[in-house]
């Protein structure tokens, strides 16, 4: 009997430690929460090294905070009210980044949807600057709080284009262009025949699936698709997605941090 109210004890003992404790790791304080070991309760320390939006990793991360691209990053959020919220979501700019300077080489331009202070268009920009060959990179955004079919999105979306229009204003060798309005019906305003990097990040599930199929004619055999909030809550979206890409002849690659990925194959 006492071995049995022993076993309840604990059992009350580790779910409230681990309710603490998950606070703090959603806190960013803690990365681990405790472990059971000899049948007894222990609570460890931190053994990772980063936090990138959820996903905590103990290796080597010097390529994303350190160099040119943290120091623009940095740069870039200094400004913002919640700056370190933006800091927390660098890897997702920093895989936007790269991925364009992957294809930045291929016939197409650079299409953003959803924009609001345009940081992800922006670090892509700081990214393929000195590229001589130049790029039409095109932001699609209405700059509404609120817009039909959106969900919610933050009170600090930016809902001043020209504050958008000064910030890519450095920008020499690429022409940004912006399209007030949104996707699918902001598509016919792209001049550019063929696009090379698409970034989706609207808030808008449906209108984003819709149109994939427009999109993906445009897109140029290797380029690429990133879908910034791909695996981010429920998984009907998520569904939805596989299943226009699988038919359109690609598939996403599921990233930890939310981001889907797809490739467009050559043949």
């Amino acid at each position: 009997m006492k071995s049995f109210f022993r076993k309840i004890i604990k059992f009350i003992i580790f779910k409230i430690l681990g309710f603490i404790f998950k606070q703090k790791i959603n806190n960013n304080d803690y990365a681990i929460i405790f472990r059971k070991a000899n049948n007894s309760l222990s609570i460890s320390k931190p053994i990772f090294k980063f936090n990138f939006h959820g996903v905590y990793t103990i290796h080597n991360m010097d390529n994303v905070i350190s160099g040119d691209f943290y120091k623009n990053f940095c740069d870039a959020v200094e400004k913002y009210e919640e700056r370190e919220k933006y800091i927390g979501l660098i890897y997702r700019y920093y895989l936007a980044a790269n991925l364009a300077d992957a294809v930045k080489g291929l016939a197409g331009c650079f299409v953003f949807a959803g924009v609001s202070f345009g940081l992800c268009p922006y670090m892509v920009c700081k990214q393929i600057e000195s590229d001589k060959r130049g790029k039409n990179i095109y932001l699609i955004d209405d700059f509404k709080w609120m817009s039909p079919g959106r969900e919610e999105r933050h009170v600090h979306y930016c809902k001043d284009q020209k504050h958008v229009e000064e910030r890519f204003s450095e920008f020499k060798n690429i022409s940004v262009n912006i399209i007030n309005g949104l996707i699918p019906g902001a598509i016919r305003e792209i001049e550019d025949e063929l696009i090379s990097f698409l970034y989706l990040d609207t808030t808008n599930s449906p209108a984003e699936i819709e149109s994939l199929p427009e999109l993906w004619k445009r897109l140029s055999p290797g380029g690429i698709i990133l879908m910034d909030d791909y695996n981010l809550g429920a998984g009907l979206s998520m569904k939805q997605r596989d299943e226009v890409i699988h038919e359109l002849g690609g598939c996403v690659i599921s990233t930890f941090n939310g981001q889907g990925i797809v490739f467009k194959p050559y043949s």
